[in-house]
């Protein structure tokens, strides 16, 4: 008589992934408590990154331009990132009438008081004819700015309400320009577009979420893993932009792509869990063969995505080395709770994973039928012409290049 495989927690083969596997699904309640504390702790930097993000970092220390840039700061003390600029406009009055004049200056005097504004320059206290339009309904004057960029950027609001309390009914129209409000601008509107996104995307992708995983424990799981990854990369990210100038797009990026990756790795943990619930395993062992298997893939394929993102922190310009920094932190997190915390809620929940099917007459977590599908049928077909689906897939890649 054949003896039956053993299914017990005890029952595990040799080797790094399989010793994991075991020893998360053994001390699951401490794994998700050292998570819980770990994104608790998070929580407080991602809550202050970005204030501590710059929208600039788009310029190349030692190219020409930056030579330029300096040598004109230093030779003719113009600083553009320290400089902003208010535009006025009127349609009924020209920039000689009185009424345009004690709008403007009533303005500027609200905005010379606000703290961290320098000299400001106008028509009316230079002279100067290129600060006024050609039609003479328009004239703009010129703010200078105390600090670094970063502390010219933080004035810009208060610099907005000074002109919008202070709009005298004969101008039209005041408004703020120059690099401290584009650069203000692109911050706030890179997290009002990642607020709207993920306010948007996020029922949606649930939505599908519950259509492939078919139940509410299963489809949380991805959401989980995606949120914690987000966070904790987030909370990394806040403690190197305190060290190094990190750019605004590193926020962003990281959010984008820690949801993505959490669905990913959870469609393989998840599936390939229950297959082997399906087997008979227990919740313990069937733990083990997910870690020591599709563990194991997500691992080296995470590893391979970020080796080749970290080429892109060689590059000597911030917005591009922002960019991969966040998109590694996320990638790198997103790994790790792949094969600690997923494990471990894996476990936790046993065969409740398959709970709550939300899809009538579709049977979650059966016993996987081995050789049969569209998806097993597509793979033989690539691994019966290798070669012709090789030059295809290069020819298609040339093609959209």
């Amino acid at each position: 008589m054949t003896p039956r495989p053993a299914t017990g927690a005890h029952q595990v083969n040799h080797g790094f992934f399989p010793a994991l596997g075991d020893f998360v699904a053994r001390f699951r309640w401490l794994v998700l408590a050292a998570w819980i504390v770990f994104v608790g702790v998070s929580i407080v930097g991602a809550r202050q990154v970005k204030g501590e993000l710059v929208s600039g970092g788009i310029n190349v220390p030692g190219s020409e331009s930056s030579r330029g840039a300096t040598l004109l700061a230093d030779e003719f003390e113009r600083r553009p990132a320290q400089t902003a600029a208010a535009i006025f406009t009127s349609n009924r009055f020209k920039v000689t009438d009185q009424q345009y004049r004690d709008g403007v200056e009533k303005a500027l005097k609200k905005v010379q008081d606000v703290d961290g504004v320098g000299r400001v320059l106008s028509f009316y206290s230079t002279g100067l004819k290129r600060l006024v339009s050609e039609d003479e309904h328009t004239t703009y004057a010129v703010i200078n700015l105390d600090g670094d960029e970063e502390e010219a950027k933080a004035k810009i609001p208060d610099i907005r309400d000074a002109l919008r309390d202070d709009l005298s009914n004969d101008l039209d129209e005041a408004f703020v320009i120059g690099f401290p409000a584009v650069s203000y601008d692109i911050t706030a509107g890179s997290a009002e577009d990642l607020h709207h996104a993920e306010l948007y995307s996020l029922p949606l992708t649930i939505f599908l979420l519950l259509l492939v995983f078919g139940t509410v424990v299963g489809a949380g799981l991805p959401v989980m893993l995606g949120a914690a990854a987000v966070v904790t990369a987030l909370g990394a990210l806040y403690l190197v932009a305190l060290r190094t100038e990190t750019s605004i797009f590193a926020m962003n990026t990281a959010s984008m792509i820690g949801l993505g990756l959490g669905i990913d790795f959870s469609l393989l943990m998840v599936s390939r869990f229950r297959e082997e619930l399906a087997k008979g395993m227990t919740a313990h062992r069937a733990t083990v063969r997910t870690v020591q298997t599709a563990g194991k893939s997500i691992v080296f394929s995470g590893l391979t995505v970020m080796l080749g993102l970290s080429v892109m922190l060689l590059y000597d310009l911030t917005l591009v080395r922002s960019i991969a920094l966040g998109m590694l932190l996320v990638a790198g997190l997103a790994v790790l709770g792949a094969v600690t915390l997923l494990p471990a809620l894996l476990c936790l929940f046993g065969r409740q994973v398959n709970s709550f099917n939300l899809i009538p007459g579709r049977k979650v977590g059966g016993t996987p039928q081995v050789g049969t599908g569209r998806w097993h049928a597509w793979s033989m077909l690539v691994m019966d012409h290798p070669w012709l689906f090789l030059f295809l897939a290069l020819a298609l890649l040339i093609g959209m290049s």
